[in-house]
């Protein structure tokens, strides 16, 4: 099971701001697990995380 599938809300802290977005997809690199998510300030550029630093947002 993906504790974060495509479309779920999440946040995560950046330099003592809080960003948000919503999950594009998950990947998997050297057993790792990270996901993308596209920001809701509307930069054009998705960030790609580890899940252990993205909360789901409420």
């Amino acid at each position: 099971m993906d504790p974060f599938p495509v479309g779920t809300r999440v946040f995560f802290l950046e330099g003592g701001r809080t960003r948000t977005g919503t999950v594009q997809t998950t990947e998997t690199i050297e057993g790792l697990r990270y996901v993308v998510i596209k920001l809701d300030d509307g930069s054009p550029h998705p960030v790609k995380l580890p899940v252990n630093s993205v909360t789901k947002s409420g």
